[in-house]
């Protein structure tokens, strides 16, 4: 399903429906000569939640005569933050190409939140602006650029649990007993990449370290959930999904938890 989000010149990526407008509007009668856009955002809705889209964070460029040629908004080589005074922004007559997206690229937003990332959107769109009128644009933003992890440990009944991932960056997600969540319950990685990672944990008095494993992520937009718990039988489950658009496709390891061991 999409969603599309209104604003006049400003990129919103919100994955609910909203819309903003200016309290200034353009006095056409003094537009001899140049014309205004209207550029309508619209995104795809994925594993991705509210709180990964924040309308500080988009930037555009608009130009014309390719990426060497006049800038309306940002640069060759900024993209420039949105603003409310961009929808007053006077442009000549011509063919735009108007570009947008809440990082400047995927290694930004792969570093935000300390390395835990954020969802990342782009997107790119063509406009004819036609003097004296406000010419609307809407830039397909689609899914996700990158890919989200998710991790739940509710069904765990240990002390201490944490997964460590070596690669493609160190990141440890550490259990938190009181509340029943990891501290970091998800992060953010390029489509496709391949996780090292390990499992840490303190049950029943046992403390152990599983082997070594690799998880490969999926296509932009997608998430692996991995799900972690464990049984009176002296077995940890680790289940892992992968969402997409609502389908669920599930795999699962099991553990030795005195010996931290898979169990095949």
């Amino acid at each position: 399903m999409k969603k599309y989000f209104m604003c006049a010149m400003a990129a919103v990526a919100m994955l609910s429906v909203s819309s903003c407008s200016s309290e200034e509007e353009v006095n056409m009668s003094g537009a001899e000569g140049v014309g205004y856009i209207s550029l309508n955002t619209s995104t795809e809705d994925a594993v991705i939640t509210r709180a990964d889209a924040d309308i500080n964070t988009f930037k555009a460029k608009v130009y014309t005569g390719g990426v060497n040629g006049t800038y309306a908004w940002g640069t060759k080589d900024t993209y420039a933050p949105i603003t409310a005074s961009i929808n007053t922004t006077p442009m000549s007559p011509t063919n735009y190409v108007v570009e947008v997206r809440n990082y400047d690229n995927m290694a930004a937003a792969l570093a935000a939140n300390s390395n835990y990332g954020a969802a990342y959107w782009e997107g790119q769109a063509n406009v004819t602006v036609v003097t004296a009128t406000k010419t609307p644009v809407t830039v397909a933003c689609g899914k996700p650029k990158n890919t989200k992890l998710i991790l739940n440990a509710s069904a765990f009944g240990g002390t201490a649990l944490s997964l460590n991932i070596s690669a493609p960056r160190g990141l440890a997600f550490v259990w938190n007993n009181s509340t029943m969540v990891f501290d970091h319950a998800e992060s953010f990685f390029a489509p496709e990449a391949v996780l090292s990672y390990t499992i840490s944990y303190t049950i029943n008095g046992i403390s152990k370290v599983t082997d070594a494993k690799t998880l490969t992520m999926g296509d932009a937009g997608t998430a692996k959930k991995l799900t972690i718990a464990s049984n009176t039988n002296g077995t940890i489950t680790l289940s892992i999904t992968t969402e997409d658009f609502g389908e669920a496709v599930e795999e699962t390891l099991t553990f030795d938890a005195a010996t931290g061991e898979e169990v095949v």
